[in-house]
């Protein structure tokens, strides 16, 4: 399970550069490496999300996740971050539109 409060007082800077973290089975989605430290997660378990839709995310996932739209499907300019399974493969999405949007 993600953790949801922040383990440490450290600030970050407002930079939006997302990275999914890999913590036992779950995959945790932040802002940046710098808010997955404050919520105790280890920057070296974390990659950023813009990699993982080119390449597995980590060893034990196999498929490629995909990185054209499948759709035309419109989507809201949303952040509600979500990660789908396909295959071995996990992939981020800003959204469950943009996921659609890919086929997941």
């Amino acid at each position: 399970i993600c953790p949801t409060s922040p383990k440490t007082e450290e600030a970050c800077i407002a930079l939006y550069a997302p990275v999914v973290c890999k913590r036992g089975g779950a995959y945790c989605n932040y802002d940046n490496e710098c808010e997955a430290r404050r919520f105790g997660l280890d920057a070296n378990d974390c990659k950023p999300i813009e990699e993982t839709r080119k390449a597995p995310i980590y060893d034990d996932a196999e498929p490629i996740c995909p990185t054209s739209p499948k759709t035309e499907e419109a989507c809201i300019a949303l952040y509600a971050p979500v990660v789908c399974k396909r295959g071995g493969a996990y992939c981020n999405y800003d959204n469950e539109c943009e996921a659609r949007r890919f086929g997941l």
